[in-house]
């Protein structure tokens, strides 16, 4: 008898929570396919990143005879080290050459040398001792880089640089030395470094 009871009250049970369902699922029928597409839509919809990473960049002048050579310097290292270099190669000219010593970086080495460095650096503090342009816009300057790799270790190389323009204002070539003053050896060749 306690066994027929309790499968009649299981019955009843089971049909009454179908029916309670039912209701439901007919009574709020469109909130729960607002719900289910919602659902579906975030479950679809890709995850995308828009952060992209570039090293931090400090420029500090120590000779602000001519701000807007300085202006200039800034804006050229900022799109150095950019992720996106189609501005650093607006300012270019299509024959461009970064010479260093007896070597060269032409055109697209010199993107390269930028791309290099701009994934390999956490930042670069640049402090530009002296700044001078000369009748023909020819700009030189001596600057200290303190660059400071992914790994946290710092080089600290001093440069003294030539830049010259074609008669557009572009930047036609770079003429630079520079010195390892602090860092591994390997870093050397962090002012003209490829890969």
């Amino acid at each position: 008898m306690k066994l027929k009871y309790l499968s009649i009250l299981a019955i009843t049970s089971v049909a009454t929570s179908l029916l309670l369902t039912t209701g439901v699922q007919a009574q709020g029928k469109d909130q729960l396919e607002k719900i289910h597409s919602s659902i579906q839509f975030k479950k679809s919809k890709p995850i995308v990143s828009s952060k992209v990473y570039e090293p931090s960049l400090t420029v500090e002048f120590k000779d602000n005879a001519y701000p807007e050579t300085n202006q200039y310097l800034t804006k050229l290292f900022k799109a150095f080290l950019a992720s996106d270099k189609s501005e650093l190669k607006t300012m270019l000219t299509t024959d461009f050459t970064q010479k260093f010593g007896g070597e060269e970086n032409r055109g697209n080495a010199f993107i390269q040398h930028a791309s290099t460095l701009s994934k390999q650096l956490k930042s670069m503090d640049i402090v530009f001792e002296d700044v001078n342009i000369d009748s023909d816009g020819t700009i030189s300057e001596i600057h200290t880089v303190t660059a400071t790799k992914l790994n946290g270790k710092s080089a600290i190389l001093k440069l003294y640089a030539f830049y010259y323009f074609d008669n557009t204002g572009k930047l036609k070539k770079i003429d630079e030395l520079s010195t390892l003053l602090y860092g591994a050896k390997a870093d050397r060749d962090l002012g003209s470094r490829t890969s």
